[in-house]
């Protein structure tokens, strides 16, 4: 009795110590997020070309009390669905309409998304892998500027882990039909041991929790749809289809030998020990061969019919059809044309041909990645040898390996043969692509003896020479747009300087310390860059300048048309449907009709309505373009100059 008593309580202790590192990790994670996200989130206006754009269409709908149907600058908006629009309408009510009304939710969705990766980790590795790919997601680069940005992109990340994580809440699928044993078998041993407070994947998780797991689920892919379209659904469906089909096939060829113990055996192959004596073209042969068969058996209809069962397709597409569809129900009740061009153009013709010129080749997210996941992605080389090495190593790899596998790999391989190319359209992978860099550093911690100094002191120099190249050519560059703000370059110093001092930590094998000054430099390095360098550019803006000059002149109602040049900043900073003007005949006549009119337009633009009316038009404001050449120019009517004259009044030579 008392030997039980010493196990209770043994227990308990242990639950809690680890309740308590989990509440530990989660809070540093939760202050570097909030730090990166939140620092002057709303102080910078809103960005051309996204975020203005998305902002004015949640303003609209909110000024029309519609949550159905978008609307942008008075006209209908078929290009998104609705939840990125209604996160906005929320942060409005408790924010007003300004810039952090409109970005507030994908900051909280962005730092939600650090917590629920380190919860991923914990779960599927260990809490010190979940810990760090807790802080890598926050501090990297794309991450940041999707968080911090008006867009649907930190949504649609959230709900795609959170599903992701309700997967794995139901025993990784139920791993087959096979539990601990015969997955500790068919992986090579790996998988069915404890992994520092990891979970066991064998039939502990077999309980009966696995169908709300799966309704979980499927209500984060309802919502998915909701923030991105069909697609929000179809790649982590995928992905996880994926994953089953390939434990699936692990399952029947373990049972398989189990029966047969010899079967399988009966000659040597190149993957196998016995078959290193074989000739080069044996070799090539037998991996081929070997490849085929592998791809036969997780591909076979039967494979695929019962993964996909597994996933309960049933229940998903009743939760889907509950969730996401009453809003295409209702849009295609109040405007089927909305419903058809959202579908057919905005969701299928991206895939068959460039959408606004955003094309690029097959390799396009190589670099897209590089850039995107900097500066972590100094060590995303040595990560993914690492985990290709696992699945070539028996023994080392897990589920866990495999199920990041498969949602890297379905993410970037649909994306790259989509013909249309972003590069948030890889966002979601970034958790990811964070676990997979955590389980590296992990490894470099704890078994420093194994790691590639030479690579690892190659990692952290290219750090440093991106710092110095910002110090550099950013002055060079600002030249051109920003002459005044040449110094801001000199926040590449953070990269040098924090890279410099883990690169003499490392150096000198105290790893962890390394690690932990990258993750602070990442930190500092993009919260100086989003938080504060952000606001010296922002001061180049336009639109918020100029739409505050002409609410200062304008007395009683104004109207405001723009000739020329638009730019969705300016119907967002104009709270009201902007006018939009194609020819001279469209000028001359909204400002003989408007009581109180003013025209926004290029300079060069300008200087042509000028000479049509002579005498007439006076400016109110110029500004030189935001990081392009020429200027902004307003442009109304003079108040001492006599009735402006009309479209049909016009000299036959003054219109084109």
């Amino acid at each position: 009795m008392s030997c039980f008593a010493n196990l209770t309580e043994s227990t308990s202790h242990g639950r809690e110590m680890a309740m308590r590192q989990a509440a530990v990790h989660c809070f540093w994670i939760v202050v570097a997020a909030s730090v990166i996200c939140f620092t002057n989130l709303g102080r910078p206006a809103l960005w051309d070309e996204d975020e203005p754009l998305y902002a004015s269409c949640a303003r609209e709908m909110c000024q029309r009390g519609d949550w159905v149907v978008p609307y942008y600058n008075g006209e209908m908006f078929p290009d998104k669905p609705p939840l990125m629009f209604w996160t906005m309408m929320l942060g409005y009510q408790l924010f007003g309409v300004t810039e952090l009304g409109a970005r507030f939710f994908s900051a909280v969705f962005a730092v939600v998304t650090a917590v629920v990766t380190y919860q991923l980790g914990r779960r599927l590795f260990c809490a010190e892998v979940g810990f760090w790919a807790g802080l890598i997601v926050p501090s990297s680069l794309i991450f940041t500027v999707s968080a911090r940005a008006a867009t649907v992109d930190s949504a649609l990340t959230l709900a795609t882990l959170l599903a992701l994580s309700g997967f794995v809440a139901t025993g990784m699928g139920r791993l087959g039909s096979f539990g601990a044993d015969e997955l500790r078998s068919a992986t090579g041993g790996a998988g069915g041991r404890r992994q520092q407070g990891g979970r066991v994947f064998g039939r502990r998780l077999l309980g009966g929790r696995s169908w709300w797991a799966w309704a979980w689920f499927w209500f984060w892919l309802a919502v998915a749809v909701l923030a991105k379209g069909p697609v929000g659904l179809l790649l982590p469906a995928a992905s996880v289809g994926l994953f089953l089909m390939i434990m699936n096939s692990l399952g029947r060829q373990e049972a398989a030998r189990r029966q047969s113990p010899g079967a399988g055996r009966t000659e040597p192959t190149a993957a196998d020990p016995g078959g290193r004596g074989l000739s080069w073209w044996r070799r090539v042969w037998a991996y081929g061969l070997g490849g085929m068969k592998v791809v036969a058996s997780v591909w076979s209809p039967r494979n695929f019919l019962a993964s996909l069962w597994r996933m309960r397709p049933l229940s998903g597409m009743v939760i889907v059809a509950a969730i996401a569809g009453p809003w295409f129900v209702q849009v295609a009740a109040r405007n089927p044309e909305m419903l058809r061009q959202f579908l057919a153009k905005f969701n299928w013709r991206p895939f068959t041909q460039p959408i606004l010129g955003h094309s690029g080749p097959f390799w396009y997210y190589v670099p897209a990645v590089v850039i995107g996941f900097f500066p972590w992605s100094a060590f995303l080389g040595q990560s993914l040898v690492g985990l290709v090495r696992r699945f070539r190593t028996p023994g080392q790899w897990t589920p866990g390996h495999l199920l990041l596998a498969c949602w890297i790999g379905v993410w970037v391989i649909f994306w790259s043969v989509c013909r249309t190319k972003l590069p948030h359209y890889l966002l979601p992978i970034y958790p990811a692509l964070s676990l997979m860099t955590a389980l590296f550093l992990h490894e470099l911690i704890r078994f420093p003896q194994r790691a590639n100094w030479r690579w690892l002191r190659l990692d952290l120099t290219s750090t440093m020479l991106v710092g110095v190249g910002l110090v550099v050519v950013f002055p060079a560059v600002a030249a051109f747009f920003v002459p005044s703000e040449w110094w801001l370059g000199l926040v590449g110093l953070i990269l040098v300087a924090g890279a410099a001092v883990a690169r003499r930590l490392a150096a000198r094998r105290q790893v962890e310390w390394a690690v932990r000054v990258f993750a602070v430099m990442s930190v500092a390095w993009l919260t100086a860059i989003f938080g504060l360098a952000a606001l010296r550019i922002d001061r180049h803006q336009v639109a918020r300048p100029l739409m505050a000059e002409i609410e200062a002149a304008g007395q009683g109602e104004w109207q405001v048309a723009v000739y020329r040049f638009l730019r969705p900043s300016l119907v967002f900073y104009a709270g009201q449907p902007v006018a939009v003007l194609r020819n001279e005949e469209d000028v001359a006549r909204f400002l003989a009709c408007s009581p109180r009119p003013y025209v926004i337009t290029l300079d060069e633009h300008g200087e042509r309505l000028k000479r049509l009316l002579p005498g007439q038009l006076e400016e109110v404001s110029r500004r030189p373009r935001f990081l392009r050449p020429g200027e902004v120019v307003v442009l109304a009517p003079r108040r001492d100059s006599p009735r402006l004259l009309t479209a049909d009044r016009m000299a036959p030579g003054r219109t084109r």
